[in-house]
């Protein structure tokens, strides 16, 4: 228990390394920092991921959202490997009940439809956050709130082909 220790709960702390000599001799530069997280109950956490840097959700025809999102991965405590999704209820991320997790493929841009279908014209509040292997999370990111758009997309008239030789 860190919190017995002197240290206070829910805190960053951050350290810095210097080697010392056998003779006593300690260097005199710092050129490597700790960070430390300590929770409310006293216990060293994990590090997170960054939080998410951009977002936004869009309506898409036929009842879903599109979300896009920009991870930046320079300088993170912890690799992320994607970002949850979730809906906010009350002013509050229900972090207890996910829309989706979206794995990073390669990129750290996220454009891509949710799952699930919402009512046309129903208000669609969501936040994200990246997340790691071992589920550790990083910040998150309330997004603005947006109509969900339930029509169908238009029919298709006609096809036009053409064979160019």
């Amino acid at each position: 228990d860190l919190v017995g220790r002197g240290h206070v709960a829910d805190t960053v702390y951050y350290y810095g390394v210097r080697a010392v000599s056998a003779a006593g001799v300690e260097e005199a530069n710092t050129d490597r920092v700790c960070r430390v997280v300590i929770d409310a109950g006293g216990n060293l956490l994990a590090p997170p991921p960054n939080a998410v840097q951009r977002g936004h959700a869009a309506p898409a025809a036929g009842g879903t959202i599109r979300l896009i999102a920009l991870y930046s991965a320079r300088g993170q405590p912890a690799a992320a490997v994607g970002l949850q999704v979730a809906p906010v209820v009350d002013g509050a991320a229900d972090w207890d009940s996910l829309v989706t997790t979206i794995a990073f493929t390669g990129t750290r841009r996220i454009d891509e439809a949710l799952p699930g279908s919402w009512s046309d014209g129903e208000l669609v509040h969501l936040a994200v956050r990246a997340v790691t292997a071992a589920g550790v999370t990083g910040g998150e990111l309330v997004l603005d709130p947006v109509n969900a758009d339930a029509t169908a997309p238009a029919a298709v008239t006609y096809v036009e082909a053409a064979q160019y030789e």
